[in-house]
């Protein structure tokens, strides 16, 4: 019970200056209090250390941590829209195959919609009891919390205290089916939906085009997500082949730098191709075409037994992610679309 109150209450999200604050809440690496010190003064968070490659790139060819994030909100007023979770049925209502089965909302209580699951009543419990009876396990995240913090996974041993917690009004979040990955993914590890990352941007409002593209893998340390600040692993994709890069791992308690195979399984990733690619780049060209109204933006995709999946948008998606092959900066057109949005100029 008290885990499962800790999870529902999350972190608060403060408003802070980034001026200041912006090296908050990352993983600190044993690399030296000079290096850290150094890093920090350039505007690097210490992950960098691990994750950029400062010995064949200069510091000026990667965009910075701290100047990044006073770029928010890059999009204005959607970056509040697509950063609570709670829209993404809404803002993919035209392609729902790329949506979970389900997807209820409750908010303070209240159960705001409730998607794929045939019910007259709009009462939370009975909801959740008959999508349990359908979907077996179900998966519980805040509306507005990033990095995989705080998900819960539902099922009948714990919906009683789910549901009392709800029930007091002081959570917003959002409830989908538990999904399945699509058998190469779960083959490479199956204690998470392994999902791909989709950097994207519109340059001088023209159509909207990809940037870069990345898999992320959990491990035993992020338990049932798969996010890199937790623990997890993550290769570049090649777009035009769909063949995975050497993984990161760089907030790991016990594992840190880059591996050809998943640390716990053992299942080779770099060089790995994804099946099916082809069909799966026209899939996420689909889906980024819903999000053409952004400037800018990150969307995670999980690849399931059901067919691509949309978990969520990142209004300003992760750049240490975005830079682990290459500094961002030595793409022409991404660091002119850049500079126009004001980086580096706060």
């Amino acid at each position: 019970m008290k885990n499962i109150i800790e999870a529902l209450a999350g972190r608060v999200l403060k408003k802070r200056s980034f001026k200041d604050k912006w090296y908050e809440d990352e993983p600190i690496l044993n690399i030296g209090e000079e290096k850290k010190k150094q890093l920090k003064k350039r505007g690097f968070l210490t992950s960098s250390d691990l994750v950029f490659d400062f010995e064949t790139y200069s510091y000026q060819e990667y965009i910075t941590h701290r100047d990044y994030w006073q770029m928010h909100p890059v999009n204005k007023s959607f970056s509040r829209l697509i950063d609570n979770k709670a829209f993404i049925p809404v803002l993919f209502r035209n392609d729902s195959e790329f949506l979970p089965e389900l997807c209820i909302s409750v908010d303070q209580g209240f159960v705001n919609y409730a998607y794929g699951i045939a019910s007259d009543s709009g009462n939370l419990e009975t909801l959740l009891q008959k999508s349990l009876k359908k979907y077996q396990e179900l998966f519980l995240k805040p509306i507005n919390n990033s990095g995989g913090k705080n998900t819960v996974i539902i099922n009948s041993s714990n919906l009683d205290c789910i549901v009392e917690e709800l029930q007091k009004g002081k959570y917003s979040v959002i409830i989908n089916n538990r999904l399945k990955s699509e058998e190469y993914s779960s083959k490479i590890y199956d204690g998470a939906i392994n999902t791909m990352r989709v950097i994207f941007f519109r340059p001088n409002n023209q159509r909207t085009k990809l940037f870069r593209m990345f898999h992320r893998f959990g491990t035993l340390e992020s338990g049932s997500v798969d996010n890199c600040g937790k623990g997890g692993m993550v290769s570049s994709i090649d777009a035009e082949t769909g063949t995975l890069g050497k993984a990161v791992i760089y907030a790991s308690k016990k594992y840190n730098g880059r591996y050809e195979r998943h640390i716990n399984t053992g299942m080779p990733l770099d060089g790995f191709g994804i099946p099916d690619w082809e069909h799966k780049l026209q899939c996420i060209k689909k889906i980024i075409k819903n999000l053409d109204y952004l400037d800018y933006g990150g969307i995670d995709i999980a690849p399931t037994d059901k067919g691509l999946k949309v978990i969520e948008v990142n209004s300003l998606p992760s750049i240490t992610i975005t830079q682990m092959k290459k500094p961002a900066l030595l793409d022409q057109e991404f660091k002119q679309f850049i500079y126009s949005k004001g980086y580096g100029a706060r």
